[in-house]
């Protein structure tokens, strides 16, 4: 039962900053530096070969190249959040943001329930707590995070 109050507690935490920060800065927090990485990780050899003409380090220009991308993708990205916000700062598209705020941090709360539970559910049951096995989230959502358990390896007692 003590995890089932936990558990609502990330989803409410999740939920309230939702509602605090919105959906377009709850996304653009998110994604901006997922988008920037992804970005980089794609194009920052690209960008390594004209650096390479004044930098020796072969290191050194693709750990350059990559923060280069990254900085620029993000900043650029955080940028649009702005223009974004401005656009929709009015009153009514205001509040349509933190009701859409709370929803996604709903989401977000319940993902990192699924996950905290699914790091629970591979650990050998000697070595966790009885009271987990009381919580009625584990067992609800225990049935949904089994399938992946049977790629990780045993582990060994």
């Amino acid at each position: 039962m003590t995890y089932d109050i936990i558990f609502l507690l990330v989803v409410f935490f999740c939920m309230m900053m939702g509602l605090i920060k919105g959906f377009i800065n709850s996304v653009f927090g998110m994604g901006a530096p997922v988008a920037a990485i992804w970005v980089s990780v794609f194009f920052y050899k690209k960008l390594a070969v004209y650096l390479a003409e004044f930098i020796k380090s072969d290191a050194a220009v693709l750990i350059l190249a990559f923060l280069i991308i990254f900085i620029l993708v993000f900043l650029m990205l955080k940028v649009f959040q702005q223009l974004v916000n401005k656009v929709f700062g009015g009153e009514i598209f205001r509040s349509l943001d933190r009701i859409l705020g709370v929803l996604f941090g709903f989401a977000e709360g319940i993902a990192l329930v699924i996950m905290i539970i699914f790091v629970i559910s591979i650990i050998p049951e000697q070595k966790f707590n009885e009271g987990v096995k009381e919580s009625h989230s584990y067992h609800m959502v225990g049935k949904f995070v089994s399938f992946p358990k049977v790629h990780i390896p045993k582990v060994t007692k």
